[in-house]
């Protein structure tokens, strides 16, 4: 069993307010303690628990929003993590020497490009329900799923059999084809690049043919459309 973790307070709550920022999930457990990860593999180790309390003051403010259906899982939605908030500890000034940047990760130099904090929110938010759609869809286990166009991949059952996929896979993975479709394939496969897989960003523009320097910019402007296309699916 699990060994539980008393909830986070005062530094150690803000120690896990970044893991969520940096893409780290909470998910439910037992007597209404939710247990932190520094990202969305539930195999991995446990960093600290909230209570119930707590998680509820983020989710009402915006801060924190389900992923998925059941609400057992929740992922970071307030503001993106930039600047110095971004290093968790700080590095000691050396003498005589400029106080380092703190390095950004590919998605906090792709949103640095948007102009303002409700652009940059909704975007980061169609992100993260790709990467939610893209793991949702990947289920049953049995069946490993790519997303870039060469579809399923699966010695014992085939994409599009129906037998043990569940229709919110199902539904996931219509979603995920009507965002190739709406994007088309090489701009989609540059947002999984970045989305999910989390690549430099000088790599993704290698694969996709354009100068580096673009490549941020590029990305942004894929995120917005990627969220277009989610609210329009919706309103549809």
């Amino acid at each position: 069993m699990a060994r539980i973790l008393p909830a986070a307070t005062g530094g150690a709550h803000d120690r896990l307010i970044r893991a969520l920022q940096r893409g780290g999930m909470a998910a439910s457990g037992a007597d209404g303690v939710w247990s932190i990860y520094r990202d969305r593999d539930k195999r991995r180790r446990i960093v600290g628990t909230m209570d119930a309390v707590a998680v509820d003051a983020l989710v009402s403010t915006g801060r924190l929003c389900a992923l998925g259906e059941t609400g057992r899982i929740l992922v970071w939605s307030g503001p993106a993590v930039t600047g110095a908030a971004a290093t968790p500890v700080a590095t000691p000034l050396i003498p005589g020497k400029a106080k380092p940047q703190p390095r950004r990760t590919p998605m906090e130099q792709v949103l640095a490009q948007l102009s303002d904090e409700r652009t940059r929110l909704r975007a980061r938010n169609a992100a993260l329900r790709l990467d939610g759609d893209v793991h949702r869809a990947a289920t049953p286990r049995s069946v490993t799923m790519r997303w870039d166009g060469a579809g399923a991949v699966d010695g014992t059952r085939r994409a599009g059999d129906g037998a043990g996929t569940s229709h919110a896979a199902a539904a996931a993975a219509r979603r995920i084809a009507d965002m190739r479709t709406a994007l088309g394939s090489e701009h989609f496969a540059a947002l999984l690049a970045l989305v999910l897989h989390e690549r430099p960003l000088n790599r993704i523009a290698a694969d996709a043919g354009w100068p580096a320097r673009t490549a941020a910019k590029s990305l942004a402007g894929l995120l917005t459309s990627l969220a277009d296309a989610y609210d329009q699916r919706t309103r549809d």
